[in-house]
């Protein structure tokens, strides 16, 4: 039988949902070893009474208790958009490679950074609300994809 490469994604992704909600379970002052220096390039970074984000765009800097799901996800997505940029090539009678090109570099986490980036926010709760966890990043799985004119989904649970 062949596995849906939407399902693969899917299932990575709830892997991050899950290690994203035990980073941002951990006490803040664990948290600052990633606090960004960059504005919101890169790193955790929290609004008081609002939110709090880390951005992920290289290995050097992802905490580990969010390593390996960035790591599975990345590169579920980073698959899913090139094999979805070299068919759109195709059918527009271009090379395969004609807009991989640009994609390609960013396939994988590793450990330069590079044009893309993940982003996992945590909304505080107000007025008897709770907290949500959302993700940002490159693609979605297509059973939770809302479009949308951003080159980014976003998913929130």
């Amino acid at each position: 039988s062949t596995i849906n490469p939407y399902d693969k994604l899917d299932n990575s992704f709830q892997a991050l949902l899950k290690a994203s909600k035990t980073f941002f379970d951990l006490p803040d002052v664990q948290k600052q070893i990633f606090q960004t220096q960059q504005g919101s390039e890169s790193g955790w970074s929290r609004v008081q009474g609002e939110k709090e984000f880390i951005t992920i765009r290289s290995l050097e800097s992802t905490p580990e208790v969010l390593r390996d799901a960035a790591l599975i996800y990345w590169k579920e997505a980073g698959t899913l958009l090139n094999e979805l940029l070299g068919s759109i090539a195709q059918s527009l009678g271009l090379e395969t490679d004609s807009l991989t090109v640009y994609s390609e570099p960013c396939v994988a986490l590793s450990r330069e950074t590079t044009a893309t980036m993940l982003r996992l926010f945590r909304y505080e709760s107000c007025e008897g609300q709770q907290s949500k966890i959302v993700a940002e990043g490159m693609t979605s799985s297509a059973t939770q994809f809302h479009p949308s004119p951003s080159p980014f989904a976003r998913l929130s649970v």
